[in-house]
C-alpha cells in the first residue's frame, strides 16, 4: 500500500498519467514508439524511493521520460530548475540546456523539482 492506495492502484495511476500525457517525454517532447504503433514512456521519480531518499510513491512525484532521458535523471546529469522551470544539464553544449520544458504537468510538485535540483548540484547518482 502507497498513500492507502493498493500498489496495483498505483500502476493504474502511472499509466493513466502517461497515456494524459500522451506518452510524450517532458524534455525533449518526443514518444518512443514501439512495434505496432505502440507507444512507451518511462515515469522517473524525482525524489527517489529507495537508499536513503524515501520519497513517495504519488504522482506529484512523476516525471514522464522517454529512456534516454530517464537514464539521464538516474544519473544526475540533466535536472530542472525549480526556480525557472529551465533544463540544466552537466553538459552545456546539451540541445535542451536552458530550454523550457516540453510541456509542464499540472501536479508536478515543486518539493520533488527542487530535491531533485539539489541532486543534480551536488552531482549524486541515484
Amino acid at each position: 500500500m502507497t498513500n492507502g492506495c493498493p500498489s496495483d492502484c498505483i500502476h493504474i495511476q502511472y499509466g493513466r498519467l502517461k497515456v494524459e500525457n500522451e506518452y510524450i517525454c517532458q524534455i525533449c517532447g518526443t514518444t518512443t514508439f514501439l512495434p505496432g504503433g505502440n507507444r512507451y514512456a518511462e515515469g522517473h521519480h524525482l525524489q527517489p524511493l529507495g537508499g536513503n531518499h524515501h520519497g513517495p510513491d504519488i504522482l506529484e512525484n512523476i516525471i514522464i521520460l522517454c529512456p534516454n532521458h530517464h537514464a539521464e535523471f538516474d544519473y544526475c546529469s540533466i535536472a530542472i530548475n525549480p526556480n525557472t522551470l529551465y533544463i540544466e544539464h552537466v553538459d552545456t553544449n546539451d540541445y535542451y540546456y536552458n530550454r523550457p520544458l516540453a510541456y509542464q504537468k499540472n501536479n508536478l510538485s515543486m518539493e520533488f523539482l527542487e530535491y531533485h535540483y539539489f541532486l543534480y548540484l551536488n552531482g549524486k547518482n541515484i
